[in-house]
């Protein structure tokens, strides 16, 4: 059953990745109807990915107190909130072409959720205040996922630009936003993840002075954690007063992104599959 979720999933995020690449590359097939198949394919993938999640996620809950989270699991579950958002941002607005990144990404995760899981530690969620604090941190995840994806589609329509639309490969997105559009959301969501990073991190300290006594416990995470939060201010304070835009902004949000990734998942990936 798993593995026919697995499959079911994997087939819908293929054919709306198709039909995704047909309507940023082809004016002809620049449609609604194939807008809002887009969407729906989507949406499909994400309800059998979210079932096959949590049967996995229960079936791994043993004898423990809270939902158990391999390492797998997280990626899985941080792709799923991504392409939720991704749905909801594009049904509001038109940034469908967010997906050429984000669909790929949550396929990565769909394979990572069903084979990535070593077995020799799992996390299992039982303290309200860590609860709230992965809920909030997984959304970041999310908005921040959605920038990251901006940023790169930014780069590609200013090369585009610097090319004349004219790329040696043949082809070109033609369908997507004026650059100026795709900087204003780019720093839109960048602010939005700032601010939820913000809240993470609070919760984060008010997590560690409940069950250790201290709200800063200094370990891999929490330094590459204050690294990126202080990496992403930078960015936003370039913007500000600066008036950091374009290439410099993609990349350096790229940069920023990188380092969240390290933070989030570096300390699991050493513990989970390199030491263990």
């Amino acid at each position: 059953m798993l593995t026919a979720l697995s499959w079911a999933a994997l087939l819908s995020y293929l054919t709306a990745l198709t039909l995704l690449w047909q309507y940023t590359t082809n004016t002809e097939k620049h449609t609604a109807s194939i807008r809002a198949a887009v969407i729906v394919a989507t949406i499909i993938g994400l309800i059998l990915h979210a079932i096959e999640l949590y049967i996995r996620v229960i079936h791994h809950q043993l004898d423990l107190t809270g939902p158990a989270f391999e390492l797998g699991h997280s990626i899985s579950l941080v792709a799923i909130v991504a392409t939720i958002l991704f749905v909801i941002i594009s049904m509001l607005r038109s940034t469908l072409n967010l997906g050429l990144v984000i669909l790929p990404t949550t396929i990565l995760g769909l394979f990572a959720g069903r084979w990535l899981n070593p077995e020799q530690e799992i996390f299992a969620i039982n303290q309200p205040g860590i609860e709230w604090h992965l809920v909030i941190g997984i959304i970041t995840f999310g908005v921040l996922s959605l920038a990251f994806a901006q940023s790169l589609l930014i780069l590609i329509q200013d090369n585009q630009l610097r090319t004349h639309a004219k790329p040696k490969t043949g082809f070109s997105l033609v369908s997507l936003p004026a650059l100026q559009s795709m900087e204003t959301l780019l720093f839109q969501l960048l602010w939005l993840g700032f601010f939820i990073l913000s809240a993470t991190l609070v919760l984060g300290m008010l997590a560690n002075k409940a069950q250790y006594g201290s709200a800063f416990v200094f370990n891999h995470h929490i330094v590459l954690t204050l690294a990126t939060w202080t990496a992403y201010a930078i960015l936003l304070g370039g913007r500000y007063f600066a008036g950091w835009r374009g290439r410099h902004a993609s990349i350096y949000t790229i940069i920023c992104y990188s380092l969240f990734v390290l933070g989030y998942f570096g300390p699991r990936i050493v513990r989970e599959l390199i030491i263990s």
